[in-house]
């Protein structure tokens, strides 16, 4: 069950990014998740609620913003979104495809309050950080292959 690891970094990280940013509280946590994560919404919530809980993000609300797989075909150049185990063109049935996310897994943005004296009382400040990834790749909030066949791709980078 990934969901606890994920939990354990994302609040580690939302701690950290609170503290960086002065703030008192965090209302929210934004976070988006690839559909190729295959991540149990409910267990990641309670795992999130459990490990917030007696932090500086306690009583934080998770809000999880799904991410689509999306495929580009090589052969034809077409978008297909969906999934399987074998991913398929829709249009010509080729199966030289190119995941362009779903991958995902990144925070999105956090929302709270800034601590007495701040200059804004209140903040909703975009974080893009990687949560984690079980693979040993750092994703970015990129999509995560973009680029022509034979072409770098940016979006991962290995970091093993």
């Amino acid at each position: 069950m990934h969901e606890w690891a994920i939990a354990d970094n994302l609040v580690k990280l939302v701690v950290q990014a609170a503290k960086r940013e002065d703030l008192e509280s965090v209302s929210s946590v934004a976070i988006r998740i690839g559909a190729l994560q295959q991540v149990v919404q409910d267990s990641l919530e309670m795992a999130f609620s459990f490990l917030a809980d007696e932090t500086a993000i306690a009583g934080a609300r998770l809000e999880i913003i799904p991410v689509p797989t999306e495929l580009q075909c090589r052969s034809c150049g077409s978008t297909t979104t969906g999934g399987g185990l074998i991913f398929t063109c829709e249009r010509c049935g080729s199966v030289d495809v190119e995941i362009i996310s779903g991958k995902e897994l990144y925070i999105d943005y956090l929302e709270g309050e800034k601590r007495e004296g701040a200059e804004n009382d209140e903040i909703r400040k975009p974080t893009r950080k990687m949560i984690f990834d079980h693979l040993g790749l750092k994703m970015t909030p990129r999509k995560v292959s973009s680029a022509p066949r034979g072409k770098k791709d940016e979006g991962i980078t290995n970091h093993q």
